[in-house]
């Protein structure tokens, strides 16, 4: 026994098992959740210090963890490792065996196994703070995703895949950013997860269509939209809650399009839980005000059917016939053609809408679309109708 060895003097609750021979603890600086170490009772440097004997009870000693592993964290491969000597990166001079669970997508692209495990998480003694050391070499090992030859698409892709719940805080969406990532959404919602989105009205940026797509994913999706009104708006924020109690959040310039997860300099600070629980926790509760913010109100069909058009008005104005009105129409009941309710609205809209042959703007469309389907008619009375059409906002 040696006094200044932290494994000659463990707490008997840390103790996950134990023989004559060996003991099991969990990592207290985990490199993934259910990180194991395998520990002789006796003090010992390393694994060619040991007898026979304590060697065969190490061997059982992993099997009989990793049934336990299994059945707490549900691992997809591990991971067995020793470290002997300084010059290998042993920091404790008595023998422990590393037991790693590992999950698909726990790191994007895990090829090498043994030869990297997780780069990131390798060197606990670093300050927790320390990100400018950690800047060199690939995103793998940093806390700074750049873009261009390293897209945060991979590592968007990545957390996503081996999340519980993720939250996303972005000015705009594009139907071309919802389609890099849809299927690992669509995955998630079907394995019981829930993901949360916050985006924008904010210089009408946000493709209503996109929103169509999401919503079309079901499960417990909530989408929400921050309605700037005067107010500028330009959060980036992905936020990703893993097995256990780990979680991996990226800040930064990224909306949810495809230039910006695959092909543009886009710079986004990656924060780890592990690593900087008072950052993570920031970005979280950040998240959660504006989630309820008052500003922000439920996407629903109704919302979609009145931006759409609102933005295809403002991009007319001055501009509107009844040629351009069935045109739009048609432009709408395409976005929105799997929702029954509303392709009885259109169809009032479109009888409404039919004998309309002077200018104007469609800027209160809305207004006229609530009230044909609260009245139940299909031709308003014509002076109400000029009326609506061409009264400025």
């Amino acid at each position: 026994m040696s006094d200044d060895c932290p494994f000659c003097d463990v707490d008997e609750s840390q103790v996950v098992f134990r023989d004559d021979l060996v003991f099991a603890i969990w990592d207290q600086y985990p490199v993934s959740g259910g990180h194991l170490l395998i520990v002789t009772a006796r003090h010992i440097a390393d694994w060619f210090e040991t007898s026979e004997e304590e060697q065969r009870a190490v061997l059982r000693a992993l099997d009989r963890g990793r049934q336990i592993i299994l059945e707490q964290h549900a691992a997809d491969g591990f991971n067995v490792g020793i470290n002997v000597g300084e010059a290998a990166g042993q920091t404790i001079p008595h023998l422990h065996v590393h037991l790693i669970p590992r999950f698909d997508g726990d790191v994007p692209d895990p090829r090498g196994g043994v030869r990297h495990v997780i780069p990131s998480r390798g060197n606990y003694l670093k300050s927790r703070l320390a990100g400018l050391d950690l800047l060199e070499g690939p995103s793998t090992e940093s806390l700074l995703v750049r873009g261009s030859d390293d897209p945060l698409l991979p590592h968007f892709r990545s957390c996503l895949d081996r999340a519980g719940k993720a939250d996303f805080a972005v000015a705009f969406i594009l139907k071309s950013g919802v389609a890099l990532v849809r299927e690992h959404l669509r995955d998630l919602l079907d394995r019981g997860g829930r993901v949360r989105i916050v985006t924008g009205d904010y210089l009408d940026a946000t493709d209503p269509e996109a929103l169509v797509e999401l919503m079309d994913l079901g499960g417990n999706l909530q989408l929400r939209v921050f309605e700037a009104g005067n107010t500028s708006f330009h959060p980036k924020a992905y936020i990703f809650y893993d097995r256990g109690d780990q979680g991996t959040a990226f800040v930064g310039s990224s909306n949810l399009t495809w230039p910006a997860l695959q092909g543009g300099v886009e710079w986004n600070y990656r924060v780890l839980r592990e690593d900087a629980d008072r950052g993570f926790a920031e970005v979280a509760s950040a998240f959660d005000d504006l989630f309820v913010h008052p500003q922000t109100r439920p996407v629903d069909l109704d919302w979609i059917a009145g931006t759409r058009v609102e933005v295809v008005g403002k991009k007319q104005r001055g501009l509107f016939t009844a040629q351009s009105a069935d045109s739009n129409l048609t432009k709408l009941t395409g976005v929105i053609a799997k929702r029954d309710l509303l392709f009885h609205i259109l169809d009032s809209l479109m009888a409404a809408f039919g004998n309309i042959d002077h200018g104007g703007s469609p800027t209160v469309c809305r207004k006229l679309f609530q009230a044909t389907h609260q009245t139940g008619t299909t031709s308003p009375n014509r002076d109400e109708e000029h009326a609506l059409f061409i009264r400025p906002r």
